[in-house]
């Protein structure tokens, strides 16, 4: 399972569906992103240090979380979900290049944090 241990993606599958529940469709935003949100800071403070294997491995987090979150997620609204999803692809290519640019990849992942606070429920963006 690489770097992360089974414990560590227990957590992020616990927060995945702990986003998920009790959700209701039809709202228009894409629900409580808050866990999605925290991940995504955690990797721009590791990009911000220069800490760029940490940042991408902390970024897996993000993607794991999201994947399993996706049918609940999307449902809500399609249209920001996959605009949500581009961005982080986008992020996680910056972090996954052969050599990351620090600038790029913090870029990117202010827009995935940006798009969290406004397409998700009471999210605030630092």
């Amino acid at each position: 399972m690489g770097k992360m241990s089974w414990l560590g993606c227990a957590a992020v599958c616990f927060l995945a569906v702990a986003c998920m529940a009790g959700q209701d469709t039809g709202k228009g935003t894409l629900g409580d992103l808050s866990s999605f949100k925290k991940i995504a800071e955690d990797s721009l403070a590791m990009v911000g240090k220069k800490q760029m294997p940490e940042a991408k491995a902390r970024i897996k987090d993000l993607e794991t979380a999201w994947d399993v979150a996706e049918e609940t997620v999307k449902a809500r609204n399609p249209a920001k979900w996959n605009s949500a999803d581009k961005s982080i692809d986008k992020a996680l290519a910056e972090l996954r290049s052969s050599d990351p640019d620090p600038a790029a990849c913090a870029k990117a992942l202010k827009i995935v944090i940006a798009k969290f606070a406004v397409m998700g429920d009471s999210v605030v963006v630092k």
